[in-house]
């Protein structure tokens, strides 16, 4: 479910200090669309490129994502390289719910190229753990700020 509003807001001096109330937000003709899903689940990859083959992971992570994106539910997929270690990458993919992903995987799985679609970037990495799998359960409503 999408929730979507519009709000017509102006910022007047700086951001309120904390504990402050937000009075410092004022109406004005700028517009601004927020838009946010209430549901959404996450899962979050670990990934260990081998040593010279992470620009070929990195080619068929995007190839791989870009087609399993078209997929009801899909909201996208990102990867990011740890800061903590730079040889670690992690892939974070966004769903509108579980189910969505369940029902895509399930329908990947009956293409003919499944296993280049779901595993092909597997023979670039020693270990793609998921790390996590999770759904949302709140926001901090950026809306709320300004009313």
């Amino acid at each position: 479910m999408v929730e979507q509003e519009t709000v017509n807001f102006k910022v007047a001096g700086s951001s309120p200090a904390p504990g402050a109330k937000h009075k410092h937000y004022e109406k004005e003709a700028v517009r601004v669309s927020f838009c946010y899903n209430k549901f959404m689940y996450r899962v979050i990859f670990e990934h260990h490129p081998i040593t010279g083959k992470e620009e070929a992971f990195i080619k068929q992570w995007k190839t791989g994502s870009d087609i399993i994106q078209t997929y009801p539910g899909a909201r996208g997929t990102k990867l990011f390289r740890s800061l903590d270690n730079p040889k670690v990458l992690y892939a974070m993919a966004e769903w509108e719910s579980k189910a969505h992903r369940d029902k895509a995987i399930s329908e990947m799985e009956k293409r003919k190229d499944a296993e280049w679609l779901l595993h092909a970037h597997e023979q670039f990495v020693t270990k793609h753990p998921t790390i996590v799998s999770a759904e949302l359960i709140g926001t901090s409503d950026p809306q709320k700020l300004i009313s």
